[in-house]
């Protein structure tokens, strides 16, 4: 009886299958993401994007980060332990740009900011970030003023560079849209959400 059983819930480990199989194919499958020259990779490289500022690349950029906060106020009832709605407050966009600083090509020699003469009428300037490869949009403000930046330089090391960023409104890889049939669908899944968590409390 002892020779013949046989535990449940793990695989064979011969060869060609089991976990050294598994992970191999995730390994193949996270390189095919990075590689992938399809018009929809399953993920995204920093090595394949390309930064644009007023639609020349960014030569000195090494790193791009954003946060975009889609704020919401609760409003509270009398006796209610959770709020009865959020209302839309504001949108704010901020982020940064990081690289390396490069004599006679710094931020305000490349009119991403300002100086002190042209500090008041300076223009807003637009960033882009799009994958090379498949040129999808992955990040685009055509209204961003630089707000600060931060030089550093140490010994021994390349000097380096941070510039912060703000911006007004934003477009990704899908366009701003108010289509009614997707908001009217998009409400349907809340209110479902919702109702099944009312009859989970209330038994």
């Amino acid at each position: 009886m002892a020779d013949d059983f046989k535990p449940k819930g793990f695989p064979r480990l011969g060869r060609g299958s089991g976990i050294p199989k598994q992970m191999g194919e995730n390994a193949l499958n996270n390189f095919s993401g990075v590689v992938s020259t399809k018009p929809s990779a399953k993920y995204m490289s920093g090595a394949r994007c390309t930064l644009r500022a007023n639609g020349r690349i960014v030569a000195f950029a090494f790193e791009v980060s954003w946060t975009i906060r889609t704020e919401g106020k609760e409003v509270w009832g009398i006796d209610y332990y959770v709020p009865q709605e959020i209302v839309p407050n504001r949108i704010m966009v901020t982020g940064t740009m990081s690289g390396f600083r490069i004599p006679e090509r710094g931020p305000s020699s490349e009119l991403l900011q300002s100086d002190v003469m042209s500090f008041l009428f300076f223009p807003y300037i637009t960033l882009e970030v799009r994958d090379s490869k498949t040129d999808q949009l992955l990040f685009y403000a055509e209204r961003v003023q630089v707000v600060q930046r931060t030089e550093i330089i140490r010994a021994e090391q390349l000097a380096q560079l941070r510039v912060d960023w703000h911006a007004i409104g934003w477009q990704d890889d899908k366009p701003p849209s108010t289509n009614a049939g997707e908001k009217k669908s998009l409400v349907n899944q809340v209110g479902q959400k919702i109702n099944n968590m009312r009859k989970k409390i209330l038994g």
